[in-house]
């Protein structure tokens, strides 16, 4: 059997060697078995063409949505710099991807000291933050007293800063063990940047909690939001015949609802597959893979890897707001534009008229 983070340049090295004549039952225990080769393909092919575009897709969309928010009016709003900074950190995530995709296309970037860590980092830190700043904005908004929210909350940039500084600051500390516990690691020929031989141990543990923590925790607690999110509603307008909510409220309230949405639509299948690594490792403290395992443990990947490209998308569709003050930035823009073009113009005529 094959241990699950085998990835698809050693499977693809398998075939190789299989084609070749030189793959024999000694180099692994489990046959090669030619019904996975279609999966494969499409996996690899996934992996070559789609993720470079889901990384550049994500990042300028990510960029455009952090521009907006902080050129606009809606820099003076709470859930502006909340979702600017899960932005942010969805840009620092695809970063991170951008690494490793290169390096699977046979560059040693992880010949430059300190560049392995400094992705390992990146991969954690920066998904924890966009998950929990979602969630603690969910439940700021559940609690926060429907009369005041406007004024409490929604307006109130202080409240955000402080929320996103001190996440930023926790995060940092909890995750910076990562830097010295994982390192480049040779196997069967290929170069991983993965857990160090003498850091398994303590890892073993670690990386059962990191799992809990990264994304089992947000994952239920989501769930307990969107509950609660209907139930509210449902008690609103079908009691007391009223929404009881702020317009920007409730346009931030369907912004995150909607990436609670989109979380389980594309991070719920690698929840899943998580809880199910979870039962096995209750039952074998060693569990073992086959080679259909780790390919659809791929395809999991890369839908995962679609959330951070996908959120945008959904704000711009979802926001009123958003959308008002796009169009204000486009007229802004078109203003500038044609001032300068008359200042041009004009300084043109001047200087043909001093000649």
């Amino acid at each position: 059997m094959t241990p699950l983070w085998v990835s698809l340049a050693e499977l693809r090295e398998y075939e190789r060697r299989r084609m070749s004549g030189n793959f024999t039952v000694a180099d692994d225990n489990e046959a090669y078995d030619d019904s996975i080769l279609p999966l494969l393909t499409i996996a690899h092919d996934l992996y070559i063409y789609y993720v470079p575009v889901i990384i550049c897709l994500g990042t300028l969309l990510n960029l455009f949505i952090t521009l907006v928010l902080l050129k606009t009016r809606l820099r003076k709003r709470f859930h502006s710099h909340i979702v600017a900074a899960i932005a942010i950190c969805d840009i620092g995530f695809l970063v991170a991807l951008l690494f490793i995709w290169i390096k699977d296309q046979g560059i040693e970037i992880y010949r430059v000291p300190g560049l392995c860590q400094m992705v390992i980092f990146m991969s954690h830190f920066f998904p924890f933050l966009s998950f929990w700043h979602m969630i603690a904005t969910c439940f700021i908004i559940m609690i926060c007293p429907k009369n005041h929210c406007l004024t409490h909350t929604c307006n109130n940039v202080g409240k955000a800063r402080t929320l996103v500084i001190s996440l930023s600051i926790f995060t940092f500390t909890i995750y910076i063990y990562k830097t010295w516990t994982n390192g480049v690691v040779s196997v069967n020929g290929v170069k991983f940047c993965t857990i160090l031989p003498e850091t398994e141990a303590a890892m073993s543990i670690l990386n059962i909690l990191d799992m809990v923590v990264l994304l089992l925790l947000p994952f239920f607690l989501l769930i307990f939001f969107q509950i609660l999110t209907v139930i509210n509603f449902i008690l609103k307008t079908v009691v007391t015949k009223s929404i009881g909510r702020s317009y920007l409220c409730r346009d931030y309230f369907k912004v995150i609802f909607a990436y609670s949405i989109c979380f389980h639509i594309f991070v719920g299948p690698g929840c899943i597959s998580k809880i199910l690594v979870l039962f096995r490792m209750t039952h074998d403290k060693t569990p073992t893979y086959n080679f259909k395992d780790i390919i659809i443990e791929n395809f999991i990947q890369y839908i995962f890897y679609t959330y951070f490209a996908v959120k945008p998308l959904v704000y711009m569709i979802v926001s009123r707001s958003f959308r008002y003050h796009f169009k204000e930035l486009i007229s802004k823009a078109k203003q500038t534009i044609n001032i300068t073009r008359t200042l041009v113009a004009n300084s043109q005529s001047q200087e043909q008229t001093l000649l």
